[in-house]
């Protein structure tokens, strides 16, 4: 009697549990989504991304302060502006530092609201709840949510673009004016996030191709289209304009489109590909037609993007371009729970899918991919490295391998056994968070590494000076990130110049300081006595009528007391004491005696050799690996240059170094 009475109440609970309203369990998804992708942020601090991470902060900031988007007091032209308008009022706090956290904050809450339109475009479609709530759920476990961290548009623009895709195939089954009011507002929304997207109308249109839909009907959409496109036919693309003068190579932009495409289906789980390609060539109802449509042609169109823009930077940035694509990922997810209702035909094109991928995955090895400059745009790929570093190189490959045939052996088992499809995305989901979790413990270490890098304890030291207004010096050999950071924690930095030859760090205001021939600094025909930051990557320098306020590692602060002018600089001379394999030192109207203190490490491994010169004196220095010896020259009046050459040599970090300068003094 006891077990009888006791088995009711065992089963209402077991269905309570079961039957979680919908509204519930997406509330439930998206929150416990925030929280956990924001405690993972908290692991990152600071930038890393440049320089689109200092344009959006700089815009955000200025947008607060003065209300004008703008970057170093000139209008930006960029018009993408939606992220930094959101985050501006962060920027009243007046710290770098809550900006970035309450950032990374905003972002976890939108990237976790995919799961929302995921869910609803899902059920739109008819896929049933449990799947359509499996679905939400990928869409928060795509390794790309890892953007979370950063000070990037990706996370405001991902929820919009599976919105705009909701309502798109709304607007098109069901053509009122609130649906095609919604899309436009979305697809609007989502371009002003990330211009990419400017793509979106065009997926519509296919859509609304494929769908037969009745084109008076949507008179609204398509006025709003022409209306949207006027400003940009008179204004351009502001920032994005040079994408016009990007080269046309038919076969690079075959070859990467192939490897995007492939790419994408392992960051998707692999499971979901054979199925998804077999929903989307036979779509039955209007609205399966409007969401093959829209997803082919969005999905044709983002490819070729990142195509053309991976084209034009190959041998520098030419890679895959996951953040131009990941968005298709839970429509892909989608689309593979449509194939469920296949019988028949699409059962064996399933399972021949499925057998032509392995072919292509055993051809084309993640292996390839995963060094430091195929994954840098890729959190799939950093999980994937992660996962080669734990268990080595070789083995690593293999268990890749292993895992896609199994996945692709799982798909066309769900092909014939749909009721496997909640355990296969299930196995596809833990899949995606083991990648998570690693492309979090690489970013984790890259992030911290950065942050004992490039500053001192204080990461505001400069803002903490209370000098004013700085300019920050970019010299020759730096690296960009260097400078941006720099920018990006302390707001005090208003101005960037290049000094001698070197390069900007982005494409926004940098003019030339030039050096007359006492050693003042002249800016713009007129002589600067601010504030300076110089950036001593690639260089060393000394001062007079400057007072050196603070130094790191890298930089070093100097308040004029007088006219600024410089002693001396060292141009390949490293911050570490490393000598370039060529490099010079000029002195400006300071004579006395140049005194160096040369070194060879025993990474050299062999001998050394270096010639100095200088007003035709010639003098060749030999040094063996340990060796140290230390070498003076007679410094005249007037400017003059001392230029080294030596054996060239590569150290960890690609620096072309020859031996260590480990002191380096000019005394009168």
């Amino acid at each position: 009697m006891e077990a009888a009475a006791v088995t009711p109440v065992r089963a209402a609970l077991r269905v309570r549990a079961i039957t979680i309203p919908a509204p519930v369990a997406l509330i439930a998804l998206v929150g416990a989504s925030a929280v956990i992708r924001f405690v993972l942020a908290l692991a990152h601090p600071t930038p890393l991304f440049f320089a689109d991470e200092y344009i959006y902060s700089t815009l955000a900031h200025e947008l607060a302060t003065t209300g004008r988007p703008t970057i170093r007091g000139e209008a930006a032209g960029f018009p993408a502006l939606l992220q930094p308008i959101l985050t501006a009022p962060f920027w009243l706090f007046h710290d770098a530092g809550v900006a970035l956290r309450l950032t990374q904050g905003l972002n976890a809450l939108a990237m976790s609201l995919a799961a929302v339109p995921a869910y609803l475009l899902a059920r739109k479609l008819s896929i049933g709840n449990g799947l359509a709530l499996a679905v939400a759920a990928l869409a928060v476990l795509v390794p790309d949510l890892f953007y979370v961290a950063y000070v990037l548009a990706e996370p405001i623009a991902y929820p919009l673009v599976l919105g705009a895709t909701y309502a798109a195939v709304c607007a098109l089954t069901r053509p009122t004016r609130f649906n095609q009011l919604a899309f436009v507002v979305l697809a609007g929304l989502a371009t002003f996030a990330r211009i990419q997207f400017v793509v979106l109308p065009l997926a519509f249109v296919g859509a609304a191709v494929l769908a037969r839909a009745d084109v008076r009907k949507l008179r609204l959409t398509f006025g709003l289209f022409a209306l949207a496109a006027v400003p940009v036919a008179v204004k351009g693309l502001g920032y994005y304009s040079g994408i016009g003068e990007f080269s046309l190579d038919p076969a690079q932009i075959v070859r990467w489109f192939g490897v995007d495409a492939m790419l994408l289906a392992y960051a998707a789980g692999w499971l979901v590909i054979p199925g998804a390609l077999v929903a989307l060539a036979t779509p039955r109802s209007t609205a399966e037609r409007a969401f093959a449509g829209f997803t082919v042609v969005l999905a044709f169109s983002l490819f070729v993007e990142a195509a053309l823009y991976a084209t034009n930077t190959d041998g520098i940035g030419g890679r895959f371009q996951e953040r131009y694509i990941f968005s298709l990922i839970p429509l892909v997810a989608i689309a593979f729970c449509v194939s469920l209702s296949r019988r028949g035909h699409a059962r064996t094109a399933v399972a021949v899918l499925g057998a032509i991928l392995v072919a292509i995955s055993a051809r084309f090895p993640l292996s390839g991919w995963t060094d430091v400059h195929g994954r840098q745009d890729s959190p799939f790929l950093m999980g994937v490295y992660r996962l080669e570093e734990w268990i080595g190189y070789g083995n690593g490959s293999l268990v890749v391998a292993v895992v896609v045939a199994g996945l692709a052996a799982g798909a066309v088992a769900i092909a014939f056994r749909p009721r496997l499809a909640l355990g296969g995305l299930a196995v596809v989901g833990l899949l995606l968070a083991m990648i998570v979790g690693g492309a979090w413990s690489v970013d984790k270490r890259n992030a911290q590494n950065a942050r004992a890098t490039y500053f001192p304890a204080d990461a505001r030291w400069v803002d903490h000076a209370k000098l004013g207004d700085v300019t920050i010096v970019n010299t020759p050999g730096s690296r960009r990130e260097l400078t941006l950071e720099q920018m990006f924690w302390n707001r005090s930095i208003k101005r960037l110049v290049r000094l001698e030859q070197a390069g900007s760090p982005d494409t926004f205001a940098a003019p030339r300081l030039r050096i007359s021939g006492d050693g003042s600094f002249l800016l713009s025909g007129k002589r600067f006595t601010e504030p300076l930051l110089i950036n001593e990557y690639a260089v060393t320098a000394d001062l007079r009528g400057a007072t050196s306020v603070a130094t790191s590692d890298l930089f070093e602060l100097w308040k004029p007391a007088g006219m600024p002018r410089l002693r001396f600089l060292a141009a390949g001379r490293f911050y570490d004491g490393w000598l370039a394999n060529t490099g010079y030192v000029r002195v400006w109207d300071a004579p006395g005696t140049l005194r160096l203190k040369l070194s060879l490490p025993s990474v050299a491994e062999q001998a050394t050799r270096v010639v100095f010169g200088a007003g035709g004196a010639r003098r060749v220095v030999v040094l063996q690996p340990g060796a140290t010896t230390r070498v003076a020259f007679t410094v005249p009046s007037g400017v003059w240059t001392l230029h080294w050459k030596g054996t060239l040599f590569h150290l960890s970090d690609s620096r072309p170094v020859s031996v260590r300068a480990d002191e380096l003094s000019l005394a009168p």
